[in-house]
Parts: structure tokens; sequence; C-alpha cells
């Protein structure tokens, strides 16, 4: 919980998630009554299909909502190319301008979207012209529910090894029995053993953290003078990793 609690990519997500969730299944139960069940989870497969092409970020171009990003873009291009052609000269230019010029720098300003867009979630549910009121409300359900997860999806491998970290390191302080202490070998010997043939979230990540511990820890001498490490940073370091980064990125900013 300390690792959720704490880390950056969490600190956006709706902290009211269990009602909003409630709320939603009462909704599509009342969808289904009145446009048939067949017909409504048919649309929430379709949907389910495509909902990963979210867009997480956490951080908003100068704070805005996406409609009004994109509207501020398109009023920044349409800005930006009337710029470029004022001129003390543009009066003589304006003589050899081609009609077809003028039509295709009109299609380069009405590009739209004005950048691509990631999230097509949203892009289809704000600007589709065939779906109904009801499509667009299961849409926006289904994609809040997909925003709120994402988080963990992105931090897993170092959520899952902050754990496995912490659950050794209170568990060797306890005072066990011989039994006991064999026991725990066992259970936690089969969640972080590694695997040939696929990726173990704890194991991975337990490693990560203890290459951390390792590293600020034991700084070597080019390190220290070089990075200006100071020894016995470690635990520091990696409860900073686990408050800002994320699973994907890791290895590039630790």
């Amino acid at each position: 919980m300390r690792f959720f609690k704490n880390n950056a990519r969490f600190a956006a997500t709706n902290r009211f998630m269990v009602e909003s969730m409630s709320a939603t299944a009462e909704r599509i139960q009342q969808y289904e009554t009145e446009h048939g069940a067949e017909k409504v989870e048919r649309f929430i497969d379709a949907v389910l299909a495509i909902q990963e092409h979210v867009d997480p970020t956490i951080i908003k171009p100068y704070q805005l909502d996406k409609q009004r990003y994109i509207s501020l873009l398109k009023k920044e291009k349409k800005r930006s190319v009337q710029t470029a052609f004022r001129s003390e000269y543009e009066d003589l230019w304006s003589l050899d301008d081609d009609e077809r010029d003028r039509e295709e720098e009109k299609k380069e300003t009405d590009l739209f979207p004005p950048k691509p867009e990631k999230d097509m979630l949203w892009f289809i549910e704000e600007y589709s012209t065939v779906l109904e009121d009801w499509q667009r409300d299961v849409m926006s359900m289904l994609r809040d529910e997909m925003l709120y997860f994402w988080p963990q999806i992105e931090t897993k491998i170092m959520n899952e090894g902050w754990a496995s970290y912490w659950h050794q390191r209170i568990i060797r302080e306890l005072d066990l029995t011989s039994e006991e202490t064999i026991e725990f070998a066992k259970l936690n010997s089969a969640v972080v053993q590694p695997s040939r043939h696929t990726l173990n979230p704890y194991y991975l990540g337990l490693k990560i953290f203890e290459d951390i511990e390792r590293r600020w820890d034991n700084p070597t001498k080019e390190e220290r003078e070089r990075l200006g490490r100071e020894p016995g940073r470690g635990r520091e370091k990696f409860s900073k990793c686990a408050n800002t980064n994320r699973t994907f990125r890791s290895s590039a900013t630790i």
C-alpha cells in the first residue's frame, strides 16, 4: 500500500473508484434493459479490444484538457501559417499565387487532429459521428477504468520488487523457529525464483532494488570521485526511485 500511496503515477487516480465502478455497473445494467444485453455486450467487447489505447500522461500541456489543447494547437497552427506569408513584398508574391497552392495550404491548416492523437478511446468518444449517447457514456466509463488501472500496469515490476524486498527484510528481523524459517525460505524461493520461459516480476523487481541498494551503499572509488556518491545511501535512493519511477523507465533513470 505504501508503494501505491507514494508513487507519482498514482497521484491523479480516482480515490473513489469503488463507488464509481458500482455506478458504472448500474448504468450498464440500465442500458442492457433499454437496448438489449447482446447489443450492449457486443459494444463493450469492441471497446475492450482497444482499451489500452489511452493516454495516461500525468503532465498535461498548459494544464489543459484534451479538447481545449487541440483547439489551442489548431489556432497556433493557423496563426503560424498566416504569419509565414506576411512580408513587405507580400503583394508581389500574391501575383504568382496558384490556386492549387492555396488549397494545399488550407488542407495543411485544417489537419485534424493537428497532431497525432494517442488516446484512441477519447478521440472516438469525442468525435465519432455514428455513436449513440449511451455508447459514448459506456466508452467514457471504460476509459476511466483503464486510466485507473494503468499505473498498476506501468509499475508492476517495481511494485512486486518493493513488496518482495521488504517481505524478506521484515521476516529476517523476526525471531522465528527453525521450522518457520525453513517454511518461509521455501515459500519465498518459489515466489522469487527466476524462470527460463517467462519474466518473473517478483524476481526482477527484487534484483533491481537490491542492485540500487548495493551500488549506492558501496559506490566504487570512481563513482565517489566522478559522481560524488556518498556511501550508505542505498535505502534513500531506492525509496526515491519507488516514488517517482515507473517500471518501463527504471533502467534508464536509476
